[in-house]
């Protein structure tokens, strides 16, 4: 049986607790793990909690996410947007970073988006996944 989704939370914000900032080779410089991410995978933009699929699809890639943001060499796209931040206007440069990861029959991207303010060091805003099957069988 899978675990509930206030037990993934609970574990989830250890893990990430415990990450603290990574070094990621992409964006060549250290990228933290604050409470703007992990809050991100909980809630969406507008602030309301996402579904409990969503929230466990996201956290089962934590562990993941700190893989990619260690190991990726490119950016693959940036993006520079003007957002609205605890009643703030904040201009932020959105960084995407991808890695192909294979487990068994499935091959998966696993893209990790962090988010850097105009002041401040480049932060973990999010990670989500893309599964392809291995296993195409043709239909006569």
């Amino acid at each position: 049986m899978g675990q509930s989704t206030t037990q993934m939370i609970t574990q989830a914000k250890h893990l990430y607790q415990s990450i603290g900032s990574v070094y990621c080779p992409a964006i060549k410089t250290v990228v933290v793990f604050n409470r703007y991410g992990y809050n991100h995978l909980i809630y969406d933009g507008h602030g309301h909690r996402r579904g409990e699929q969503n929230i466990k699809r996201r956290l089962h890639l934590l562990s993941t996410a700190l893989t990619v943001v260690e190991k990726s060499k490119a950016v693959r796209k940036k993006d520079k947007a003007t957002i609205r931040v605890n009643g703030k206007i904040r201009k932020v440069i959105y960084f995407e970073i991808c890695l192909s990861l294979k487990t068994n029959h499935q091959k998966h991207d696993v893209t990790v988006v962090m988010r850097k303010f105009e002041i401040g060091q480049p932060h973990f805003y999010t990670v989500r996944s893309n599964y392809k099957s291995q296993n195409k069988t043709k239909k006569p």
